[in-house]
Parts: C-alpha cells; structure tokens; sequence
C-alpha cells in the first residue's frame, strides 16, 4: 500500500477518505452532515493480522494463519462514528434507504441496522457532500485502525474432533474479553463503564 492520508468514517461498517481535508466538530457534540467530519490521526504502526478465510486440514476448520502488516503513512479516522442523524440525511436526500433498525435509536448514537451496501451509498452521498473522496476501508485497513481491539471474523481456531464445541466457545470467549457494551451510545454518553 502506498503511503497515503486516510480518513475512516465508522458507520456500523466503516468508511475511508483519501484527500486531505479540514474538519470542525460543530457545537453541541454535532455536526450538521454537510460539514467535514473531525479526524484523529493515528501513527504508523505494525499489527498482526490473520489472513482473511476460512482454512481446513483434513476438512476440519483450523486457525488461520497471521501475517505482520505495517501502516507506512498516518491514518486519519472520524472522531465520532456516523450518527443516526448523519445517515438519515443521506436518507432524506435520497441517496440511501432507510436503516433496518427497528429500535428507537437516539438521533446522536451511531447508526445501525445498515448493510454494506448501505454504507456504499453513505460514503458516495458523503463524498458529494463534503467535497472530499470517501471510501469503505479494507478490512485489514480497519484492523490496523482498531489495533489491539481488533477481533477480526477470521480468528479460526483449530478444531478438537472429540469437542466440536471448543472452537465455538473460544470465539465466543474471545469476544467476551474484548468487554464491548451490547448497545451503541450517543456521542453525548459518558463512557462505557469497565466491568472487571
């Protein structure tokens, strides 16, 4: 990957931008849709991923094999994901269909119930939007965005033929230590508390 300026828009799936651009948080912790989403800049670094897909031997699943990856330039990601009301003006415009959430969702928690299709289309309306190219990342662009917080879909583990349960029980433990709150919050919500 050659060394480029990124921006990350997280949208339940995220978005990535190319072109260096200005961003401002509007008062009141949101922006209006058409302004350029405020970014933080993470540093170069190096992560180990695992390859994406699904590896067997002897037709039984096994873990997949991890490779080292390094960010070679800067990478600017949105300070806020996108809300429910950012993706909903892409709705009223036209450009995007109506999430599937059927909660009542706070306007300022981040949107859900969106498909990756879904996302497409919010990044393209965005583009237009604000005037700078976005795009949805790869996954391994968002692995090395999240870092050590990264549990990608790809985490086989390897399969013990007596205890076909093992490799479901250790994705799930997995997923149990990264101690993820069940629900989005709004950008106006304290922090998640720290359950020990």
């Amino acid at each position: 990957m050659p060394p480029l300026i990124m921006k990350l828009v997280p949208i339940a799936v995220a978005a990535l931008a190319l072109p260096v651009g200005l961003s401002m948080q509007a008062a009141g912790g949101h922006r209006p849709p058409d302004a350029v989403a405020r970014t933080i800049s993470i540093d170069p670094h190096s992560i180990v991923y695992p390859m994406p897909g699904e590896y067997l031997k002897d037709g039984r699943p096994q873990a997949n094999p991890k490779v080292e990856r390094h960010l070679e330039g800067p990478l600017e990601i949105m300070a806020y994901q996108v809300s429910a009301a950012d993706y909903a003006a892409c709705v009223s415009a036209g450009a995007c269909r109506p999430a599937e959430e059927t909660r009542s969702v706070p306007r300022d928690a981040p949107a859900t119930g969106v498909s990756y299709l879904d996302a497409v289309a919010y990044a393209r309306w965005y583009t237009e939007a604000t005037g700078s190219q976005w795009r949805l990342p790869s996954d391994e662009e968002w692995a090395l965005a999240a870092a050590e917080r990264f549990a990608g879909e790809f985490e086989g583990v390897e399969n013990d033929a007596n205890n076909p349960a093992r490799r479901w029980l250790t994705s799930h433990q997995a997923e149990v230590e990264l101690n993820r709150q069940p629900d989005p919050s709004p950008r106006t919500a304290p922090p998640p508390r720290r359950w020990r």
